[in-house]
This record gives structure tokens, sequence and C-alpha cells, in this order.
């Protein structure tokens, strides 16, 4: 039996009209369960199955006061975030944007060595210098992929005012 049907079942149980989590220790533990599915993120109804998505919502329907707790917790994260983040110099902004971006994806197998690495990278520049903007070669498993997009809002690639590594 799956974990969802079984799930869903004990959750059916303990509809408010239906619950009586003194008498049966099964129903207590499946109070528990489904409080806990209640306190989950909201993002995870996005990468979780359609099942156990229905399986939250219901859960959340089921306990008002633990969906509101974690829909606070996400709120105060994201709050956090917000106030790590460095505000960006509008100056540099005005200065710097629309970035220019290329991304390259340059994939080998195990048994690729590093000329073979290097010479789909001049290859790509090869391409970029003869204006390709877009471009891919593979046979699934070695190969490279390129990108140039010539006016992003970013975000940028990087995170820190400068570094060299």
């Amino acid at each position: 039996m799956s974990i969802t049907k079984t799930l869903r079942g004990l959750v059916a149980r303990l509809r408010p009209e239906e619950a009586d989590t003194s008498r049966d220790a099964e129903a207590s533990q499946a109070w528990s369960i489904s409080a806990r599915l209640a306190a989950a993120p909201e993002i995870y109804l996005k990468i979780v199955p359609n099942d156990l998505a229905e399986l939250v919502r219901e859960a959340k329907d089921l306990h008002p006061e633990m969906a509101v707790g974690a829909k606070r917790r996400e709120e105060a994260v994201q709050a956090w975030i917000q106030s790590a983040v460095p505000a960006q110099n509008s100056a540099w902004v005005d200065h710097a944007y629309p970035l220019q971006q290329v991304t390259v994806r340059l994939q080998g197998t195990k048994h690729s060595d590093r000329a073979a690495i290097i010479q789909q990278l001049e290859t790509v520049l090869s391409r970029l210098r003869s204006g390709d903007t877009t471009g891919e070669e593979h046979d699934d498993d070695f190969g490279y992929r390129f990108e140039v997009i010539t006016a992003s809002s970013g975000p940028s690639f990087f995170d820190l005012p400068s570094a060299r590594i």
C-alpha cells in the first residue's frame, strides 16, 4: 500500500466531525503526522508529486493554525534573506545594465581528455567570433552548448562585488 494512500485514509479519519484522538492511538499518530504535514512550506507543494501535494493541502485545511505558522516562518525567512542581500548601488546598475551574458556548457565522458574539452571551447570561441549567438553540438554525452544574451536585466552571475581566485 502506498504511503500517500495510507496517510490519506488516516487523515480522512481525522476530520473534525470524526476525530476522537483520545480513544485511538492510530488516530492520535495520524493527527500528529497530518499536523506536521500542515507545517510544510508552500514551496514543497511545487516539488512533490501531485498526490502528496494534495495530501499536504488537506492537512493544511485540517490544521489551519499549523499552516499559518508555516506561512509566517516562510515570510520570516524571506525577510531575513532580503535583509542579508546587499542593496544594489543604483548608479552602478545604471552604468552596467543591461548585462551581456554568455553561457557556455562543455561536457565530456570519463574517457575524454583535457585537449578534447579545450577543443570544444575553441569551437565555441570560433562560432562566437563568426557571430553565432546560440549553438550546440553533441552526441548526448560529449559536446557543447552556448547562448549569448545581449541585454539581460539580471541577475548577475556573480554574488560578490569582485573576486579573483
